[in-house]
């Protein structure tokens, strides 16, 4: 449903996001690891990486920081993790960190709170992560 969410164009498809929002938060509520759901890299290494930035969404390492810790260079581990994934790891770190926030908004913490939890030095970026994601603003998507 995130993938889907991301791919519908902002202006265009309001209601079908206003249909799998809440859908989504309905999932989170049943699995608050909605994260999981992200594909995981099947490299020990790789998916080392991988459940540290879902333990922790709001860990600051670098690409660079984990190639030297995993004993990759930074080329093939952005090369090795989307072969496994699908997905980039900028990408894929992003739709962790968003799928964090949508269960800690669930929960009903605040918009500043979450942007923090999840990694994000900048409450407004956050929230424009989040609205260019979701087509909505945290505090819009809380009610």
């Amino acid at each position: 449903m995130l993938q889907r969410l991301e791919a519908l164009d902002a202006a265009n498809d309001i209601e079908c996001r206003r249909r799998l929002l809440p859908a989504l938060m309905d999932v989170l509520v049943e699995d608050p690891q909605g994260a999981s759901h992200l594909a995981l890299p099947a490299e020990p290494r790789l998916q080392r990486m991988a459940l540290a930035v879902l333990a922790a969404p709001d860990d600051r390492r670098t690409l660079d920081d984990w190639a030297t810790e995993l004993g990759f260079s930074r080329r093939t581990l952005m090369r090795r993790f989307e072969l496994e994934t699908g997905l980039k790891v900028g990408h894929w770190q992003r739709q962790a960190r968003l799928f964090a926030a949508l269960d800690l908004l669930a929960k009903g913490d605040g918009v500043t709170t979450v942007a923090l939890s999840v990694g994000y030095s900048s409450v407004s970026a956050f929230i424009e992560q989040f609205r260019r994601t979701f087509g909505v603003t945290p505090a819009r998507l809380q009610g």
